[in-house]
Protein backbone atom coordinates (compact mmCIF):
# COMPACT_ATOMS: atom_id res chain seq x y z
CA UNK A 1 0.00 0.00 0.00
CA UNK A 2 2.97 2.33 0.84
CA UNK A 3 4.99 1.47 -2.38
CA UNK A 4 1.40 2.33 -4.44
CA UNK A 5 0.93 6.06 -2.93
CA UNK A 6 4.75 6.30 -3.33
CA UNK A 7 4.37 5.37 -6.85
CA UNK A 8 1.75 7.34 -7.53
CA UNK A 9 3.05 10.77 -6.01
CA UNK A 10 6.80 9.87 -8.02
CA UNK A 11 3.84 9.27 -10.98
CA UNK A 12 2.58 13.15 -10.93
CA UNK A 13 6.16 14.61 -10.77
CA UNK A 14 8.35 14.74 -13.96
CA UNK A 15 11.45 15.92 -11.68
CA UNK A 16 11.32 13.95 -8.92
CA UNK A 17 14.82 12.80 -9.31
CA UNK A 18 15.76 16.64 -9.19
CA UNK A 19 13.88 17.20 -5.87
CA UNK A 20 15.21 14.10 -4.43
CA UNK A 21 18.79 15.84 -5.19
CA UNK A 22 17.99 18.99 -4.14
CA UNK A 23 16.27 17.63 -0.76
CA UNK A 24 19.45 15.30 -0.44
CA UNK A 25 22.10 18.39 -1.03
CA UNK A 26 20.01 20.10 1.58
CA UNK A 27 20.50 17.50 4.07
CA UNK A 28 24.17 17.08 3.40
CA UNK A 29 24.57 20.75 3.68
CA UNK A 30 22.67 20.79 7.22
CA UNK A 31 24.19 18.26 8.36
CA UNK A 32 27.76 19.10 7.10
CA UNK A 33 27.18 22.47 8.90
CA UNK A 34 25.03 21.62 12.08
CA UNK A 35 27.02 22.26 15.22
CA UNK A 36 26.31 26.05 13.88
CA UNK A 37 22.74 25.52 12.64
CA UNK A 38 22.55 24.41 16.47
CA UNK A 39 24.10 27.36 17.94
CA UNK A 40 22.12 29.48 16.28
CA UNK A 41 19.07 27.76 17.30
CA UNK A 42 20.27 28.13 21.11
CA UNK A 43 20.81 31.94 20.28
CA UNK A 44 17.59 32.41 18.77
CA UNK A 45 15.57 30.50 21.25
CA UNK A 46 17.01 32.05 24.04
CA UNK A 47 16.61 35.55 22.57
CA UNK A 48 12.81 33.97 22.56
CA UNK A 49 12.55 33.37 26.38
CA UNK A 50 13.34 29.60 25.67
CA UNK A 51 15.48 27.56 27.02
CA UNK A 52 18.18 25.24 25.52
CA UNK A 53 19.55 22.10 27.55
CA UNK A 54 22.77 20.29 25.64
CA UNK A 55 23.38 16.24 26.54
CA UNK A 56 26.76 14.86 25.60
CA UNK A 57 24.26 11.05 25.09
CA UNK A 58 21.05 9.50 25.34
CA UNK A 59 21.74 9.09 29.21
CA UNK A 60 22.25 12.28 30.04
CA UNK A 61 19.55 13.67 28.27
CA UNK A 62 16.90 11.36 30.15
CA UNK A 63 18.61 12.93 33.30
CA UNK A 64 17.97 16.76 31.91
CA UNK A 65 13.62 15.20 31.13
CA UNK A 66 13.96 13.91 34.11
CA UNK A 67 15.11 16.26 36.49
CA UNK A 68 12.48 19.07 34.86
CA UNK A 69 9.54 17.01 34.94
CA UNK A 70 10.87 16.46 38.80
CA UNK A 71 11.07 20.26 39.40
CA UNK A 72 7.33 20.52 38.48
CA UNK A 73 6.41 17.06 40.69
CA UNK A 74 5.44 15.46 37.83
CA UNK A 75 4.51 11.70 37.63
CA UNK A 76 2.84 11.99 34.46
CA UNK A 77 3.51 13.29 30.93
CA UNK A 78 1.99 13.34 27.72
CA UNK A 79 4.16 12.76 24.73
CA UNK A 80 4.16 13.30 20.92
CA UNK A 81 5.91 11.30 18.42
CA UNK A 82 9.26 11.95 18.33
CA UNK A 83 11.78 9.32 17.28
CA UNK A 84 14.51 11.07 19.04
CA UNK A 85 12.71 9.58 22.26
CA UNK A 86 12.55 6.83 20.76
CA UNK A 87 15.86 6.47 19.90
CA UNK A 88 17.50 7.61 23.50
CA UNK A 89 15.06 5.60 24.95
CA UNK A 90 13.36 7.62 26.95
CA UNK A 91 9.69 6.43 28.27
CA UNK A 92 11.91 3.90 29.88
CA UNK A 93 14.08 5.95 31.30
CA UNK A 94 10.95 7.82 33.20
CA UNK A 95 9.53 4.60 34.10
CA UNK A 96 12.21 4.12 35.96
CA UNK A 97 12.26 7.18 37.23
CA UNK A 98 8.50 6.50 38.70
CA UNK A 99 6.96 9.09 35.57
CA UNK A 100 4.81 7.22 33.32
CA UNK A 101 4.43 9.03 29.95
CA UNK A 102 1.42 8.50 27.56
CA UNK A 103 1.52 8.74 23.72
CA UNK A 104 -0.66 11.20 21.65
CA UNK A 105 0.67 9.12 18.05
CA UNK A 106 -1.73 5.92 17.89
CA UNK A 107 1.50 4.03 16.50
CA UNK A 108 3.55 5.33 18.87
CA UNK A 109 0.81 4.24 21.90
CA UNK A 110 0.49 0.79 19.82
CA UNK A 111 4.49 0.46 20.25
CA UNK A 112 4.18 1.70 23.83
CA UNK A 113 1.28 -0.50 24.61
CA UNK A 114 3.07 -3.33 23.31
CA UNK A 115 6.57 -2.91 24.88
CA UNK A 116 7.79 -2.77 21.01
CA UNK A 117 10.40 -0.20 19.05
CA UNK A 118 9.74 1.28 16.11
CA UNK A 119 9.98 -1.03 12.81
CA UNK A 120 9.47 1.98 10.24
CA UNK A 121 10.41 5.84 10.35
CA UNK A 122 7.09 6.74 8.79
CA UNK A 123 4.59 4.48 9.97
CA UNK A 124 6.64 2.92 13.28
CA UNK A 125 3.89 0.12 13.49
CA UNK A 126 3.65 -1.32 10.25
CA UNK A 127 4.70 -4.64 11.43
CA UNK A 128 1.32 -5.79 13.56
CA UNK A 129 -2.13 -6.10 11.15
CA UNK A 130 -5.53 -4.89 12.63
CA UNK A 131 -6.28 -7.74 14.62
CA UNK A 132 -2.86 -7.69 16.77
CA UNK A 133 -3.82 -4.02 17.45
CA UNK A 134 -7.27 -5.26 18.27
CA UNK A 135 -6.03 -7.91 21.14
CA UNK A 136 -3.41 -5.44 22.38
CA UNK A 137 -5.71 -2.99 22.97
CA UNK A 138 -8.55 -5.57 24.64
CA UNK A 139 -5.52 -6.64 26.49
CA UNK A 140 -3.88 -3.66 27.60
CA UNK A 141 -6.93 -1.59 27.96
CA UNK A 142 -8.75 -4.23 29.57
CA UNK A 143 -11.67 -3.99 26.81
CA UNK A 144 -14.22 -6.30 26.94
CA UNK A 145 -14.49 -8.77 23.96
CA UNK A 146 -15.69 -7.49 20.99
CA UNK A 147 -19.03 -9.12 19.40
Amino acid sequence: MIQRKRAALVAEKEDWQALRAAGAAIRSEALEHLDLYLEQFEQRCTAAGGVVHWAADAAEACRIVAGLLREVDATEVIKIKSMTTAEIDLNAALERDGIHAYETDLAELILQLGHDRPSHIVVPALHKNRQQVRDLFAREMHLPPSQ
